[in-house]
């Protein structure tokens, strides 16, 4: 029996997506964790941790799954990088937000949102995260 090929992605992606979609999930429980002193703040603010955390759940599975790769019956898209390219940007650009709100309570310039240490984290998994899709952007674009 012949392994797969994956014929979609470039060579050496398929590694990088896998730990986007992993810090993606590991982020979204991190946030699940963070939602519940976000309540005791404001209802507002807990509600927007969790779709956060909602939103990065997605991603993940989005990532891991790579549903624009294929159609319905198992045909590889002519366009996929460019659908690739569009999602690794969509995401970049929301985490960016995320971890500029992030930072600027950490250091003070808006109230805390969360607890300390876990925001720390989420800012630091949130840069990591951003590294791994500017990488995969670059890769599907060579």
């Amino acid at each position: 029996m012949q392994p797969s090929v994956n014929r979609v992605s470039p060579p050496g992606t398929t590694r990088v997506r896998v730990a986007a979609g992993v810090l993606s999930l590991v982020l979204a429980s991190v946030y699940t964790i963070q939602f519940a002193a976000a309540f005791e703040r404001h209802a507002y603010l807990g509600a927007m941790f969790i779709s956060i955390a909602c939103l990065h759940l997605m991603y993940g599975v989005m990532l891991l799954t790579q549903p624009w790769a294929m159609d319905s019956i198992g045909r590889a898209h002519a366009d996929a990088a460019m659908h690739s390219r569009r999602w690794y940007r969509a995401g970049i650009a929301s985490n960016l937000i995320l971890v500029a709100l992030l930072s600027l309570s950490l250091v003070g310039v808006i109230p805390s949102l969360s607890g300390g240490v876990l925001e720390f984290l989420s800012v630091v998994l949130g840069l990591l995260l951003i590294a791994c899709l500017m990488t995969l952007t670059r890769l599907v674009r060579s």
